[in-house]
């Protein structure tokens, strides 16, 4: 018989350089992430959207604000606007009324005389109303609901500028949003923005509630 011929040793294979099959870059032998890449369009719109959302958010805010105060008679200067005629515009959902009359402060003083547009009235019907230059605001508590129901609105439409700002900032500095990210504010962000609207729909809603009722017990 022949004698059997020698065995070689077995030799591992795999990389020369120690590390271990299967191994990447990464940890655990996953390839590392790409880098989230920079959108200067994506960024454009969101930051300039954005910043035009605030601005209008601001505008409606001081506006509805104003005018919450003066239906709550907060600001202007109080008094009666008594009903002379009342003149209709429109037909159906679109109809409008303007009343011409006489203003008179409570203190006395006949300030003024114009048109007030909040309704239908009959001649010589006493109208609470707040005076600030020459504009009469309605009051009561269905203006006053009105106008925070605007406001309300105004706030919600805030937390959703927050959001899109969030966005064109991640677009315009990916390295910045991995920051955010390890530094968990981006979630702390969403939270609060996210519990800021809640509360801005809940006060809408109220709100609106609140001015329906108004405008049919009045």
């Amino acid at each position: 018989m022949s004698a059997a011929a020698p065995r070689r040793p077995r030799t591992k294979s795999g990389p020369k350089d120690g590390s271990k099959a299967g191994s990447g870059p990464g940890r655990h032998g996953r390839p590392h992430a790409q880098p989230p890449r920079r959108s200067p369009a994506l960024a454009a719109i969101c930051l300039v959207g954005a910043a035009l959302m605030f601005c209008g958010c601001a505008a409606v805010g001081w506006w509805a604000g104003g005018n919450v105060a003066y239906a709550s008679r907060l600001a202007g200067t109080p008094g009666t606007f008594t009903v002379r005629t009342c003149v209709s515009s429109g037909q159906g959902r679109n109809e409008s009324y303007s009343c011409v009359g006489s203003f008179r402060a409570d203190d006395g003083r006949v300030l003024r005389t114009g048109p007030l547009g909040n309704g239908e009235h009959d001649p010589g019907d006493r109208i609470p109303v707040q005076v600030s230059g020459s504009d009469l605001h309605s009051v009561g508590v269905a203006p006053a609901a009105g106008w925070c129901f605007v406001l309300a609105f105004a706030l919600g439409v805030l937390t959703s500028a927050v959001q899109v700002l969030v966005v064109g900032v991640e677009a315009a500095s990916p390295a910045l949003a991995v920051r955010l990210r390890r530094s968990h504010w981006r979630p702390r962000i969403r939270s609060a923005v996210s519990l800021l609207g809640k509360g801005a729909g809940g006060a809408a809603g109220a709100a609106a509630v609140v001015f329906v009722v108004g405008k049919i017990v009045s």
